[in-house]
């Protein structure tokens, strides 16, 4: 299987991670046609990262194959003992390869150092 990098989301990189967002609300919205949270969802887009993604409340990273930013995927303070994992996107010509599998890993592993008990997806 091939190697991915995770690296977390900083004001140096935090453009790479805004490009991935928008291309994960079009696919939401345009190709699924999702309705619900649009507005919120670019509203949230402009003060991206906020307090939700940085610890102690959370992380957001870029998901790198080779040098190239595939995707991204963060997680989130749900309640005190529980996190959500939020935002995970692989763009189209990298899915159905198993890099899901070693991102959630990474994303569970990373819940348990910030502290939390349960994972909510």
């Amino acid at each position: 299987m091939d190697t991915l990098t995770l690296v977390e989301v900083n004001d140096e990189n935090k453009f790479v991670a805004k490009q991935l967002l928008t291309e994960y609300g079009r696919y939401l919205f345009d190709e699924l046609n999702l309705m619900a949270g649009k507005k919120s969802f670019f509203m949230d887009l402009d003060k991206f990262p906020d307090s939700k993604y940085k610890s102690p409340n959370g992380a957001f990273f870029i998901i790198y194959k080779d040098e190239f930013p595939i995707g991204c995927a963060g997680l989130k303070r749900f309640d005190y003992n529980a996190c959500e994992l939020k935002r995970m996107y692989i763009i189209d010509k990298f899915r159905g390869k198993g890099f899901a599998k070693t991102v959630i890993k990474f994303l569970l592993d990373k819940a348990k150092l910030l502290g939390y008990k349960k994972n909510i997806a």
